[in-house]
């Protein structure tokens, strides 16, 4: 037993972690809270974990107050934890955005291979760009915000406005491409 151990304190180590790539999420603001709703700590991750050294005993919240939105992450859920009485580490999963983008033909409703896709963001500033095929094209940890997709093909263009929401849902844009 340690001295901390001794007085009902452990060290508690704290990970924020891309729930795909098992990296640190840097620029999360997190607090730490106590079960009787007192502010036990806070801070803003880094590219690797916190740790708490003195940490009283005892059951905790931990909440994500703002997330790194411009990487396209989401607001992870609450973690609940019982602290002592040894040490430990608390793990945070973070979650991003998810979208399908499906082009298929105004006449019949079948995919629309061959069209270039681009996908811009208010600034004009060219986010992602593919070429549509037999099946919808997924992107991952887009920043939520109103974006805008243009589809070319020798017979045709459109053009096509759509927000994506903070939710780690899967979200779906279908768009109908009319050739001329």
């Amino acid at each position: 037993m340690n001295n901390r151990e001794a007085i009902g304190e452990v060290r508690m180590t704290f990970h924020k972690l891309d729930l795909y790539t098992g990296r640190y999420v840097a620029g999360a603001w997190l607090q730490l809270w106590t079960a009787a709703g007192e502010k036990a700590a806070e801070w803003i991750t880094e590219d690797s974990c916190f740790t708490l050294d003195h940490l009283p005993s005892g059951q905790y919240r931990l909440t994500e107050v703002l997330t790194p939105r411009e990487d396209g992450y989401v607001r992870s859920e609450d973690v609940f934890f019982s602290a002592g009485p040894e040490d430990g580490h608390i793990y945070m999963a973070t979650d991003c955005t998810k979208a399908v983008f499906a082009l298929a033909e105004a006449e019949g409703g079948e995919p629309a291979a061959g069209a270039e896709l681009a996908l811009w963001d208010l600034d004009q500033t060219k986010m992602e760009e593919w070429t549509s095929g037999e099946t919808a094209f997924f992107l991952r940890c887009l920043p939520p915000g109103t974006y805008r997709i243009t589809a070319h093909m020798r017979e045709a263009s459109e053009e096509y406005s759509l927000v994506m929401q903070e939710t780690s849902v899967l979200q779906v844009f279908q768009m109908k491409l009319r050739r001329i």
